[in-house]
């Protein structure tokens, strides 16, 4: 063992740039971990940590990780040789008392010769080697003088890397391992402070994280024409070459725990100015990472065209991967903004001077930046999300002063067509999705302009790709309508967008949106709605407008046009017409009818109901007429006129042609 000793001690003083220092790590953990003379053990400790073959010409993160590795490889190998040689586990048997000189024979080669973080990696594997993963090698007191000896040269590596001294990205790299390990009272000593500000300048700005996002900008050159009308993005391009090493490089591997990480700290720093740092440097990067979206090449292809217009090759290889790194990037940011917000929730300090309004603008600007990487997996599949976009709105719900701000600097510009660029359909998308919250507590001549206006182009028929963007639109105006602050606005809006809607159904809007936005409007025409007393015919004009429709709808099933996911709806029912999707929309609104009109509309809705020439559709629109009747949805009063027409004035045989 002292020939392979010295003779690695040999090599670890040797600079030879023909030498592949890599190699040596594998030999100096087996070394490491078969030496019992504790000398030895602080010898090969200090050369491992100081020797110029590996620092000379350090390779990034990777020497740091190939260091931890082999602290972290010895310490494994010098537990399992106990638990082998014990038959027990080390602890249970008092077998620590054989690592313990080695243990100490490490931390004593982390000496004055190597600076803090370099201790870092020595400790950092040291502890996640013995006691990670529950293995509990070490006895109670032995793990509690690691731990703080870890988070001691943390907290000085921290102060190192402050002062530009250390290697802030070892420094985080070694944090996120062993933050999993630490014990709970552990983890409040460490100085959050200096260490979030150095975790997000590591991840999101530097070369060995996400690069402050221009790794998406610098795509664009490498994708090129493949045909008349297809691109492609080759797997042997450069910038495919540094995505796939992007996703591969330490700091990024390690991004589930790093968000947890700095989501944890935000709560713990001391200082308030770091959590609003937090979410200023998120902000700023997401700006830029928009930003190189939109230069790229692929922003300009809807989702929905990119088979026909993307070469297989692309989609098949290279785009995978860039969205899975993209996918990486949003949940990171999520979760670290969560964290952010969680402090808020529970820290009123935050709040002053107008600091809450200043976070939940700042996220909700965040989330409008990574639309764009959303809505490609589903607005509703992250809860993380959807969290943050609702408790951002109702933070910011407190001023409407600050509404409205926030509105005009995210609002799409005016104009009376469609926007042909995707992203910036995306980003009216989110605009709509999330300006429609704002409807109640906004004047009208505000609605009018921050809501109503860039609502507009998407009431009129679309593509179907467009479901979405023409559903949020309309969502958009039912909010308006509904809100008791626009009666006035309402009077000049219902007519014509009740015109639009039955002009867009079924080719441009679902038939469930077509559902809620007629319920919604005879709703809101209905006393005791404010708009009822301007308009007190119109529940009963749409009423006519909709029956005389179904009269002369087609009875055949329509195509599927529908992009709810299926978290949204469950499990679907069975294609109904355009007929029978009518009838379902009247018999939704018969539960807003006043009294004296319920018994007529309810023998209407029986004769469009038995017209159905399909019997599963009927039988459909016959469960939904008893599910109105008997689920609760009208009130007493009304339920009363129900019951007695079904029952003593023929409603039952009506609805049922028997």
């Amino acid at each position: 063992m002292d020939r392979h000793l010295a003779t690695l001690l040999h090599s670890l003083q040797t600079v030879d740039v023909q030498q592949d220092t890599a190699r040596l790590f594998p030999t100096a953990a087996s070394i490491l971990a078969s030496l019992s003379n504790p000398l030895n053990v602080t010898l090969l400790s200090t050369q491992l940590l100081t020797a110029p073959a590996i620092w000379h010409r350090p390779d990034g993160l990777t020497t740091s990780l190939g260091i931890l590795t082999i602290f972290h490889s010895a310490s494994l190998a010098l537990a399992d040789k106990e638990t082998a040689r014990l038959g027990q586990p080390v602890q249970q048997r008092n077998g620590a008392r054989a690592v313990e000189p080695w243990l100490k024979a490490v931390v004593k080669g982390a000496d004055d010769r190597s600076p803090r973080w370099k201790h870092l990696l020595a400790l950092g594997g040291m502890l996640v080697g013995f006691e990670g993963q529950g293995k509990g090698t070490l006895t109670s007191g032995l793990r509690a003088d690691l731990e703080g000896a870890v988070v001691k040269a943390l907290n000085l590596a921290l102060e190192e890397a402050r002062n530009g001294a250390g290697d802030a990205a070892t420094v985080v790299l070694v944090a996120s391992h062993v933050f999993d390990v630490l014990p709970e009272w552990r983890k409040r000593e460490i100085d959050f402070d200096s260490l979030l500000p150095l975790l997000l300048k590591t991840v999101f700005f530097s070369s060995l994280g996400l690069q402050s996002g221009y790794f998406l900008g610098a795509i664009d050159s490498d994708i090129t024409q493949a045909g008349s009308s297809q691109f492609t993005w080759s797997p042997k391009s450069a910038a495919a070459f540094q995505v796939q090493k992007l996703t591969t490089s330490p700091i990024l591997s390690s991004l589930g725990t790093l968000a947890r990480l700095a989501a944890y700290g935000s709560q713990r720093a001391r200082s308030n100015v770091v959590v609003y740092q937090i979410i200023e440097h998120l902000l700023a990067f997401t700006d830029v990472l928009c930003a190189q979206w939109k230069s790229n090449k692929l922003s300009e292809i809807d989702m929905s065209e990119e088979r026909q217009h993307l070469h297989p090759e692309a989609l098949q290889t290279t785009l995978p991967t860039l969205w899975n790194l993209l996918k990486l990037t949003l949940l990171t940011t999520l979760l670290i903004s969560q964290g952010a917000i969680d402090r808020l929730l529970n820290d009123r300090s935050l709040s002053a001077n107008g600091g809450a309004i200043k976070l939940a603008s700042g996220v909700l600007s965040i989330l409008r930046n990574l639309y764009f990487i959303t809505i490609r997996f589903g607005t509703h599949a992250f809860s993380v999300q959807t969290f943050l976009h609702l408790t951002c709105i109702d933070i910011l719900s407190s001023s409407t002063a600050e509404t409205i701000s926030f509105l005009q600097s995210i609002a799409p510009p005016i104009s009376s067509s469609i926007p042909s660029h995707p992203h910036d359909r995306t980003l009216t998308l989110f605009y709509l999705n999330t300006a429609e919250h704002f409807a109640p507590l906004l004047p009208s001549d505000v609605c009018s302009s921050l809501l109503v206006s860039p609502a507009t182009p998407y009431l009129g028929l679309g593509a179907p790709s467009l479901v979405e963007l023409f559903e949020a639109a309309h969502s958009v105006m039912l909010a308006v309508l509904s809100s008791p602050f626009n009666a006035t606005l309402a009077v000049s809006l219902l007519p014509d967008y009740a015109e639009s809607l039955f002009r867009v159904f079924p080719s441009g809007i679902s038939d469930r949106q077509f559902r809620i936005a007629f319920k919604t409007l005879v709703r809101v025409s209905s006393p005791p709605a404010p708009l009822a007393n301007a308009m007190p015919d119109m529940p009963y004009l749409l009423l006519e407008m909709i029956r005389h429709r179904a009269s002369t709808a087609d009875p055949a099933p329509l195509a599927d046009l529908r992009i709810i996911h299926a978290e949204d709806e469950g499990s679907p029912g069975p294609r109904l017409s355009e007929q029978a999707y009518l009838v379902l929309a009247l018999l939704d609104s018969l539960p807003f009818l006043a009294t004296f009109a319920l018994e007529e509309w309810l023998g209407h809705s029986a004769e469009l109901v038995t017209a159905i020439p399909d019997p599963v559709m009927q039988k459909a629109c016959q469960d939904r007429f008893w599910q109105v009747l008997s689920s609760g949805e009208m009130d007493v009063e009304r339920s009363q006129v129900g019951v007695a027409w079904w029952g003593s004035r023929g409603g039952r045989s009506a609805v049922l042609a028997i």
